[in-house]
């Protein structure tokens, strides 16, 4: 099956090339070291997987030595501060979004690299474009994600639903259904995920321009349009009749997706890493499924909106071998690779002719059924210190119960317009 990504701040590009021109060009008879800071860690599969395309690499490239160093998530904070101690090295790997916004003058635009040759190739390879002043390609994508709702299939089943719900009303109807075979329907890590059902919600709400205006607008205002009200009142809803499972305020990072795993809980809002991750506790056999977050009522957006972004690799700025540094990354995105890629970590594919395997087949199909595409929770933090001072915490609440819909609009409005008075 191929698909395809479709994203506003997201260009789908190829960024495979065996001759790429670079500055600081070595010559064919000097022998190359390349130095790889990876965001994965050496137990990782995705490490395997670097591993592998490495070896082609070097395979290819004899004069050319790759040390990669897995240096975990952590590598977005460590590798600024090693750049500026002078330490030279030619790839890191991270978020493009953080990369391009925060540390763009780090990294080397790659757009010289990426001929109309090369774009043809690929044509579902993912790169961030138009996320910097000049709107400069950063980042060749590793590893895509999308968020939705992600289900036990055989919940589903046991409970005679047949069709996935894609108004709010429809989703309150399955979550009655699974409370009548006793189930709990859903459940979040409050620590993880409140910010991406705060997105969905204000996106579906307001649309993803309306959401940002709240976020931006400096009395607060914005906040109190009854569409945000019907968005929180939907909320509101759903924790008094009872469809979370009732031990969600506890749950922190891993704890309430782990008992989707163990067949308490029916779906959670995650990432399509999501399978992976719970693997150990689910197998082989769990029978996912994944739905588009649903409409909320009231609200000016479909459900065809989608969350999504990737993992990817950026070259540094200051590296001597750019051209060996992109080839290498090139590598990553192979056919071959991306086929181990799909098996031994279960992701989203970038090659066109590379298949998504196993629990992200559904997966694949909300990308093709995408009208519009968004960043993570929809650019909440885009609003810098409200989004982790005023908006998560107040939403938090009203997802689990502790404060009303119309004290939800009121606190974001008054939150809103008091950050804004106290920081010009």
């Amino acid at each position: 099956m191929k698909y395809r990504l479709l994203m506003l701040q997201i260009l789908f590009v190829v960024s495979i090339s065996l001759f790429a021109n670079g500055q600081n060009e070595v010559t064919q008879d000097e022998n190359v070291t390349l130095t790889w800071w990876s965001m994965w860690l050496e137990d990782e599969a995705q490490a395997d997987v670097v591993r592998s395309a490495v070896s082609a690499y070097e395979d290819d490239n004899p004069d050319v030595t790759v040390d990669v160093q897995f240096k975990g998530r952590e590598v977005r904070n460590m590798i600024i501060a090693a750049l500026e101690a002078g330490e030279e090295i030619d790839i890191t790997d991270m978020d493009p979004a953080v990369a391009t916004l925060n540390y763009s003058d780090y990294f080397l635009p790659l757009d010289e690299y990426l001929t109309d040759d090369i774009l043809g190739i690929l044509p579902n390879s993912l790169v961030y474009q138009d996320l910097t002043p000049q709107g400069k390609v950063l980042a060749i994508p590793t590893a895509p994600y999308i968020v939705a709702v992600f289900y036990n299939k055989d919940h589903f089943k046991e409970a005679g639903i047949s069709s996935e719900p894609e108004t709010w009303d429809e989703f309150l109807d399955v979550c009655e259904k699974l409370k009548s075979i006793g189930k709990y329907p859903i459940t979040f890590d409050s620590d993880a995920y409140t910010d991406v059902l705060l997105g969905y919600g204000m996106q579906r709400a307001v649309g993803y321009e309306g959401f940002h205006d709240a976020m931006n607008d400096k009395t607060g205002e914005s906040w109190k349009d009854s569409r945000v009200l019907a968005m929180a009142e939907a909320f509101e809803t759903l924790w008094d009749d009872g469809n979370w499972d009732p031990n969600t305020p506890q749950y922190l990072f891993p704890a309430g997706q782990q008992e989707l795993a163990l067949g308490n809980v029916t779906m959670y809002v995650n990432g399509s890493w999501f399978p992976s991750e719970v693997l150990p506790v689910t197998g082989t056999d769990f029978n996912w499924g994944t739905f588009s977050f649903p409409m909320i009522p009231e609200g000016v957006s479909n459900n065809h909106g989608l969350m999504m972004g990737t993992n990817g690799s950026v070259i540094v700025a200051k590296s001597l071998n750019p051209s060996e540094a992109f080839e290498l990354i090139s590598y990553t995105i192979s056919e071959d690779i991306q086929k181990e890629y799909v098996e031994k970590v279960g992701g989203l594919p970038v090659h066109v002719d590379v298949n998504p395997q196993g629990p992200l087949v559904d997966a694949s199909k909300l990308v093709v059924a995408s009208d519009f595409g968004m960043g993570w929770a929809a650019g909440l933090y885009d609003a810098g210190e409200l989004a982790g001072n005023v908006f998560i915490p107040t939403f938090r609440d009203l997802v689990l119960g502790t404060i009303s819909a119309e004290d939800f609009v009121l606190k974001m409005a008054d939150g809103t317009a008091e950050f804004y008075s106290t920081t010009e």
